[in-house]
């Protein structure tokens, strides 16, 4: 089976609240996906499709140290796709606070394979601190936790069951010196 998208458009609003349009190819970007999906008659899958358009940005001029610097966005091909059947997976959720008690916002939270070092997904947190990652495949993970202006926290082995919540994996980052 192939699913197909096309991303017509890409507007990325950035932490000073600037708006910018990204230039895309003309028609757009098409991904064609190939999945290995058999069905009987009258049975239905949920599918995930996950995929990163932040690994596709690059940012203008590439020189850029701060957000006020920033210019514009080119895209490139460097997108990080998952399609997952969602009834072969469970999920992960938890809150990010400052070391105050303060929920953290925008924190990328990343779910590696356990050493850290391959990435399977991430999310940012959301304005009370919170975050769901869905689509997460059985097996037990490292989290890193990262927000600029604070140092990296990493929760090892959390475990991911078929259709469970994994639940409580709350966090506290500390300011950097």
């Amino acid at each position: 089976s192939m699913i197909a998208l096309r991303i017509t458009s890409i507007t990325v609003t950035l932490s000073d609240t600037r708006i910018i349009e990204v230039d895309l190819p003309v028609g757009g970007i098409v991904l064609a996906l190939n999945c290995d999906i058999s069905l009987a008659v009258n049975d239905t899958v949920n599918l995930l499709i996950d995929f990163d358009l932040s690994r596709g940005l690059e940012i203008e001029p590439d020189t850029a140290v701060s957000v006020d610097q920033i210019t514009g966005f080119t895209f490139n091909s460097n997108l990080f796709i998952r399609v997952m059947n969602t009834s072969m997976c469970g999920s992960i959720s938890g809150r990010v606070e400052s070391s105050t008690g303060e929920p953290l916002k925008d924190v990328t939270v990343t779910v590696c394979m356990p050493g850290g070092i391959v990435e399977v997904c991430s999310s940012p947190t959301a304005v009370d601190g919170s975050f769901v990652i869905l689509g997460v495949a059985e097996g037990v993970y490292d989290l890193k936790f990262n927000l600029n202006g604070y140092g990296e926290t990493i929760v090892s082995n959390v475990s991911v069951q078929v259709g469970v919540e994994t639940g409580g994996v709350n966090v506290e980052l500390v300011p950097l010196p």
